[in-house]
């Protein structure tokens, strides 16, 4: 029995453990932990007056960054202008100015970033969120307390305090300033009269109304806390409300004065009233936020814009002041704010019958001839509108071609960190490795990021993923490709051309035109330089042909051309020689040399010439002059008659030009 009954315990633990598990992945619940906050980077001036991050916290001087109190004191001097603090955690977090309302002017001095890192967007137990405080000026006024905090747990947070002096510290916060101040429900009061630098303490002065001076005060109910101010316990301290005056010395041209009321501080917050005809719409047509009253006056209309959610927190108190930058109508009883596209922040309503704050955010990318649309509710945005997808390249888009996709995205909605994916003709999803060196990803700006891809047939779109800042979720738009096969570049006839120009020629023309899908790009080269539009060349392009004209031809014409047309899928190259005549030109020395040679040459030809002429007639004259003579006889005897013949047959000409003979024919003399 006992064993049955351990056996049922083991199971249903086993089974409740399950379950226990399963809720943790399905859900994403991990135990929290508070954040981890450290520097991560800080800035000096060089010696040519420049701004230089450095990551390497070994190379920041010893003084500049002392941080105390387990780490929840930081104290920054010069000559450190900006430092960047960054929160890291598991969860969703952000960063909180606790003392903006005292910084209030140079509120630009701190920037807030949020980041989200994840192997898997679909697995948020593989997210990590890091939130990035970035604080830089020379004004101590960034002096206060910041906070980072979970964006789900309030209890889940780490604060820290900044003493920031400034490139040229002066101590007192704030300074030449007024401010009414009222009882705490504690029966305490606080005049914040704070410093940049822990070391020093202001002195406090409280107006003598008899004689309109001051005089130092110097009571054990007033404690001093370098962080706080003055801290008044008002239940210990009779006569306590009044006038104080706050400054370093008793010669400080910048003190700052307090009006310490009779009067319970209320909470902050709004009223929140809409009653009657009072309403808040937003007209699209017109892009104007308009608020109405119930009676004939119009209301005040306060507006506050900011880039982020966080910076829009860290101005709300401007709100709490009453105040009025609209347009009243020149009738009737409502007023307006102007409103364009891109624009969030907060504004306040407040007249008969209202008195509202909402939140607004517009569109990033709105549809074409359509205006955008303007939102109160969070609950009500439409997270695909807050991103704008768009390609550095005209469709159609081709295969093997490389194209950059730009994704800007709405920092009021979402964190840095887009991850990108693709899709393939089978329908699978693959996201990018950007660190891959195929996929070139570039950020110009913390919401503006890009991708160059090289475009393959089978992809048929680019998503572009973005988280959602203060959530795990996150939201994706497509870019679609439809992609085009690609041909390379072709010419009718690649080989070789040479081109005589003459001297002086205008208007002599070079047709380049090649085929291929996409049409090539044409260009012309000359002696491997490019060739622009100059003085004598022009370059132009006609239907798809690339046309370069020679306006008058002259020794400079001469060179090695080329035409190179490219696309997507290859280069090819035509190339042509040209040379320059002139034919009114002296002969160089080498010409000379060759004419001379040549006439010497036609001269000794003439001449051997003539004198086989010469030859062949004088064989020709002793052949025809031979005439009969005595053959010897003996003395004293008779006459002989001899008869003798003989022929010759006449020379002639051969068909070369030579001289032919007959061989002669003589007789021998009888004797008698």
């Amino acid at each position: 029995m006992d064993s049955r009954n351990s056996e049922m315990v083991l199971r249903k633990f086993l089974l409740g453990f399950t379950v226990i598990v399963l809720i943790i992945h399905v859900e994403g619940w991990r135990p929290r932990q508070f954040p981890k906050i450290g520097v991560s980077e800080f800035a000096m001036q060089d010696e040519e007056d420049h701004h230089v991050w450095e990551t390497d916290m070994e190379k920041m001087p010893e003084g500049a960054l002392t941080i105390t109190d387990n780490g929840k004191t930081y104290i920054v001097t010069a000559p450190v202008l900006a430092i960047t603090i960054e929160c890291n955690a598991s969860y969703p977090l952000q960063w909180n100015f606790l003392h903006a309302e005292d910084a209030s002017e140079n509120i630009y001095s701190v920037r807030i970033r949020m980041f989200r890192y994840a192997k898997d967007v679909y697995n948020p137990l593989t997210n990590s969120y890091s939130s990035q405080l970035q604080l830089y000026g020379d004004t101590n006024a960034i002096t206060g307390e910041y906070t980072c905090s979970s964006t789900e747990y309030d209890d889940v947070h780490k604060t820290i305090y900044i003493f920031w002096q400034g490139e040229s510290p002066t101590s007192l916060i704030p300074q030449d300033k007024t401010e009414d101040v009222c009882r705490k429900p504690d029966d305490t009061a606080v005049l914040p009269c704070r410093v940049s630098d822990p070391d020093e303490r202001p002195k406090l002065y409280y107006e003598v109304k008899c004689n309109d001076k001051y005089k130092l005060m110097d009571n054990p109910y007033i404690k001093y806390d370098p962080k706080v101010g003055f801290t008044i316990d008002l239940s210990q301290f009779n006569g306590a409300y009044g006038r104080y005056r706050c400054s370093m010395s008793d010669d400080d041209g910048y003190p700052a004065y307090f009006n310490l009321r009779n009067e319970t501080c209320q909470p902050r917050g709004f009223n929140e009233t809409i009653i009657g005809r009072a309403s808040i719409r937003y007209n699209k047509k017109a892009q104007k936020i308009i608020c109405c009253s119930n009676t004939s006056k119009p209301p005040s209309i306060q507006g506050i814009f900011c880039y982020d959610p966080i910076s829009c927190k860290m101005k709300e108190f401007r709100l709490y002041k009453n105040g009025n930058n609209g347009t009243p109508f020149k009738n009737g009883s409502c007023s307006y704010e102007k409103i364009y596209e891109r624009d969030s922040g907060m504004v306040r309503c407040k007249g008969d019958g209202i008195d509202v704050v909402r939140p607004f955010y517009t569109d990033l990318q709105s549809n074409k001839n359509e205006s955008f649309n303007l939102y109160f509710d969070w609950n009500n945005l439409h997270p695909e509108k807050l991103i704008a997808l768009s390609a550095n390249s005209r469709k159609p888009i081709y295969d093997k071609q490389n194209i950059t996709i730009n994704c800007e995205t709405s920092y009021f909605y979402f964190a840095e960190g887009v991850k990108w994916a693709a899709r393939w003709n089978n329908g699978s999803l693959n996201f990018l490795d950007t660190d891959s060196g195929l996929y070139e990803q570039q950020g110009a700006s913390s919401t503006f990021q890009s991708i160059r891809i090289p475009i393959n047939m089978n992809m048929t779109e680019v998503f572009c993923f973005a988280p959602v800042w203060n959530t795990t979720e996150w939201v994706n738009k497509s870019f679609k490709l439809d992609a085009r096969e690609s041909f390379a570049p072709k010419f009718e006839d690649e080989s070789l051309e040479t081109i005589n120009l003459k001297l002086n020629q205008t208007e002599q023309v070079l047709i380049c035109k090649a085929s291929g899908t996409p049409l090539p790009l044409l260009r012309w080269r000359k002696n491997n330089r490019t060739v622009l539009n100059e003085n004598n060349i022009a370059v132009k392009r006609r239907n798809g042909t690339m046309v370069l004209t020679i306006h008058r031809v002259s020794h400079d014409s001469q060179g090695q051309y080329k035409c190179i047309a490219s696309n997507f899928a290859g280069r090819v190259e035509k190339v042509y020689e040209i040379y320059v005549i002139d034919p009114g030109q002296p002969l160089s020395a080498s010409a000379i040399a060759f004419v001379t040679l040549l006439l010497c040459l036609v001269v000794s030809g003439m001449g051997y010439l003539l004198w086989r002429m010469q030859l062949q007639r004088k064989i020709i004259n002793h052949l025809t002059g031979i005439v009969f003579r005595d053959v010897g006889r003996p003395n004293g005897s008779s006459t002989i008659q001899v008869n003798a013949t003989a022929a010759v047959n006449r020379s002639h000409i051969n068909q070369n030009g030579g001289m032919e003979f007959s061989t002669a024919q003589v007789q021998e003399p009888n004797h008698i």
